[in-house]
């Protein structure tokens, strides 16, 4: 047995790292990355001192791990594939640097190609072709003689039908339905899919904590941006591998688009104010699985799943409208408030602004509530609240 280098420090690259102990292939796993770090035992400077071990490049971003494949390619260093042992692999057809995880199946002349991630649960089924670079995200189901071009996303879920030829450079969303070939590169959503707006620039998330990656995962279902990317100022890539930096490297991503993924109503206003003094580009973020009636949604607003927002409605800046929410006509949501999961609003009532309207909490129609508010969970508001505070109750009460 030897040593087994794996190139990379996120959560990716330990999973990689798990599975390849359970085959019990290598007698050691180490890591190294780009930067020194304390879970790394060296940087890619350092490859050369391991000429002759295993090598693995596990980077969840194709053009970053393409990049990194190549040139160990061509430097003949030993690239070998890791099947996980918890999987049915009835093909010997799997390139090296590639990766079979967990609960996957497939199926009998399956070709997969170099450096392809082929994630938990997926069915290949016979005779398809993946070729290089692609990722196969789990719980994707892919029929028979389907062939997949290089450096090509599946998303969470999909599923595509047999004797389909997708071309290199696509992105199929999460939940897709693939019926047709798809000829061209580009974003491609639905069911069945369709082609949409083709990305041009990257998304910056400002703040990777779990908010962050609530909103990560519906930027990318959206298909909107090339890549998602984080700047945090408490994380580095070693806890996430897509954090590229921290809060003072902004200016390095002048061209790319920005929004503040950060739950805290007075530190995502500090954020915001600041990137749009400095005429950084803010978007809003709507998912794709949320129905917007004729409404205004102000900059840097984020409005994520299975939300319906009624006709002449209006949000201001920076408002978080969480998953599940009702909003009901000629409602209007000033700047940096936050909306909770599962809250109802009825028509015509208007929220100041920084206020918090905590999940599952119901607000009758033709109230005003103040700026600054907290309202508790599962509360109900049959009146004005006219003072800021925190309330909680049904019906509520001021507390403090």
């Amino acid at each position: 047995m030897s040593m087994l280098i794996i190139i990379g420090i996120g959560g990716h690259s330990r999973v990689v790292a798990r599975i390849a102990k359970e085959t019990n292939k290598w007698n050691k796993i180490i890591f190294i990355d780009e930067k020194t770090n304390s879970l790394s035992e060296g940087t890619t400077n350092d490859c050369k001192k391991f000429i002759n071990e295993d090598f693995f490049v596990a980077i969840g971003n194709i053009k970053k791990r393409k990049e990194i494949f190549n040139l160990l390619k061509k430097d003949s260093f030993i690239l070998p594939a890791i099947i996980s042992k918890n999987s049915l692999v009835y093909s010997d057809k799997i390139g090296n640097g590639s990766i079979v995880m967990d609960g996957v199946f497939i199926n009998n002349d399956v070709t997969i190609g170099e450096s392809v991630v082929i994630n938990n649960y997926s069915l290949i089924e016979h005779d398809c072709y993946i070729s290089n670079f692609v990722n196969i995200s789990p719980k994707v189901s892919i029929a028979g003689s389907t062939k997949i071009g290089e450096e090509t996303f599946i998303g969470l879920n999909s599923t595509l039908s047999n004797n389909l030829n997708i071309t290199s450079h696509v992105i199929v969303g999460a939940s897709s339905v693939v019926t047709h070939s798809v000829s061209s590169p580009g974003t491609y959503v639905g069911q069945p899919i369709r082609k949409v707006y083709k990305p041009l620039n990257d998304l910056i998330i400002v703040g990777a904590g779990g908010f962050g990656n609530s909103i990560y995962w519906t930027a990318k279902n959206n298909g909107n941006w090339k890549n998602v990317y984080f700047l945090d100022d408490h994380l580095t890539s070693k806890d996430n591998e897509l954090v590229i930096g921290n809060f003072q490297d902004r200016k390095k991503y002048r061209y790319d688009d920005f929004i503040v993924g950060i739950g805290d109503n007075e530190i995502r206003k500090k954020f915001i104010e600041k990137l749009l003094i400095e005429k950084f580009k803010v978007v809003n973020l709507i998912s794709k699985l949320s129905n917007i009636t004729n409404s205004k949604v102000g900059l840097g607003s984020i409005i994520l799943n299975q939300v319906f927002l009624n006709a002449n409605c209006s949000l201001g800046k920076g408002v978080i409208v969480n998953n599940n929410v009702y909003i009901g006509h000629d409602c209007t949501i000033d700047d940096y408030s936050q909306i909770s999961p599962k809250v109802s609003i009825a028509g015509n009532v208007r929220i100041g602004q920084s206020t918090s309207v905590g999940m599952a909490s119901t607000i009758i129609e033709n109230l005003k509530i103040n700026g600054n508010v907290i309202i508790g969970a599962a509360s109900l508001v049959l009146k004005d609240l006219n003072e800021p505070g925190t309330y909680v109750g049904s019906p509520v009460k001021k507390i403090k």
